[in-house]
């Protein structure tokens, strides 16, 4: 059995279609709350039924996405002032690898692999919006004086370090076998990213997705993996199909806000001024802090 496990972005995973595998997406689940709070539990929980009639054979784990994008600019409106990102997230990633130690000696997996962070691709005029859009932040007062925290070069700084951290964890471990388990990082930073820009083709629709499209992803994740899983692209579903019912379903959605934006043709962009629009009829999008 191979076992799946994050926030949102695990849901890249569903484009495979072998039975041998179980994806558990925690929506809006942050890496620094696992150790202690409900989604952590409920995931120990179910590993340990998983256990009962099957072994694990390796688990790949995405956490983080909520926690640089989100809570760090919550814990700024809420305290007031700046929060030195090198140490939220070396805040994080203390209470996200004592929660992985403590996975790892119930699995008893062969490989843990834990996936790096994306980068957020909405653009910096629209990160505020995006803020709103997730319900991180009521109104704009709180974070109009930290716009130069509201950028793509800032953030990357911060998905970058928590990410080498990660990865440092992975070489620590393997260097001195601490476990029967062999650790593996990986992101797909040099297929996504040219000049230090996230290529169009990875981009969503919704101008304020932090998600970035699987489809195409989905073709770095299996060739990296393959090591580890033997996967090929025969074990994808209907790519074509699966984007097309997802473009559909995304497209309804922006036409009912008003900010439908058509990619071929520019010059016939639908968007409103986003900041008036009201994002608080969307409840599948909200995030919660833990």
């Amino acid at each position: 059995m191979n076992l799946y496990i994050g926030s949102s972005s695990i849901g890249v995973f569903n484009l495979l279609k072998s039975s041998n595998n179980k994806i558990l997406k925690i929506k809006g689940g942050t890496a620094k709350g696992l150790y202690t709070n409900e989604n952590g539990k409920f995931i120990i929980k179910y590993i340990e039924n998983i256990l009962k009639k099957h072994k694990i054979k390796y688990i790949l784990l995405h956490f983080g996405e909520v926690d640089i994008n989100f809570s760090y600019y919550y814990k700024i409106c809420n305290e007031n002032k700046y929060i030195n990102y090198k140490l939220f997230c070396d805040n994080i990633y203390n209470e996200y690898i004592k929660f992985i130690d403590k996975l790892i000696l119930i699995s008893n997996c062969k490989y843990l692999i834990i996936k790096g962070l994306y980068s957020n691709p909405v653009k910096d005029n629209l990160k505020i919006n995006q803020l709103l859009k997730y319900d991180i932040i009521n109104d704009t007062s709180c974070i109009e004086n930290y716009d130069k925290l509201l950028t793509f070069n800032f953030q990357e700084k911060i998905r970058k370090y928590y990410n080498k951290k990660l990865n440092n964890y992975c070489e620590k471990h393997n260097k001195n076998k601490y476990n029967n388990t062999t650790y593996f990082y990986y992101d797909l930073d040099k297929y996504i990213l040219k000049n230090n820009k996230l290529l169009n083709k990875f981009i969503d629709i919704d101008d304020l997705n932090i998600h970035l499209r699987w489809e195409p992803m989905v073709f770095y994740h299996i060739n990296i993996l393959n090591k580890y899983t033997n996967f090929s692209k025969i074990n994808l579903i209907n790519l074509k199909k699966e984007e097309d019912k997802y473009l559909k379903y995304k497209i309804n959605i922006l036409k009912k806000k008003g900010i439908y934006k058509t990619k071929t043709n520019k010059t016939k962009t639908k968007i409103n001024k986003i900041s008036n629009i009201i994002y608080n009829n969307d409840k599948t999008k909200k995030i919660h802090i833990t």
